[in-house]
């Protein structure tokens, strides 16, 4: 079963993980230190970010996967899959919905 990659979208997914990380942490730079200029909704928009980065990465790498089969991405399980992952980083919870169907 041959499976061929995009690099295109290969490397997008690079440059979507290595941004939102380094956003990410620039917004929880700082959060051991007291500072006027550090508020908790820092962190939150930190992790927000680095949430929503990691499920687009792997989004993006998954759509760079060329199968010798057809994938569907259904739009609503895809919000429903990208809001869990992205406020509740961190959660072993598995997801409600799947994020995609193999036919």
């Amino acid at each position: 079963m041959p499976i061929i990659y995009d690099p295109t979208l290969v490397m997008l997914s690079v440059f979507v993980a290595i941004i939102g990380a380094l956003t990410g942490l620039a917004f929880t730079f700082g959060y051991n230190a007291p500072s006027m200029f550090f508020s908790p909704k820092s962190l939150v928009k930190g992790a927000v970010i680095i949430g929503g980065s990691i499920w687009s990465m792997h989004f993006i790498a998954m759509l760079a996967v060329k199968l010798p089969v057809a994938v569907n991405y259904n739009s609503t399980e895809t919000c429903c899959r990208f809001a869990w992952q992205s406020f509740s980083p961190g959660s072993d919870c598995p997801s409600p919905v799947p994020s995609g169907s193999v036919y």
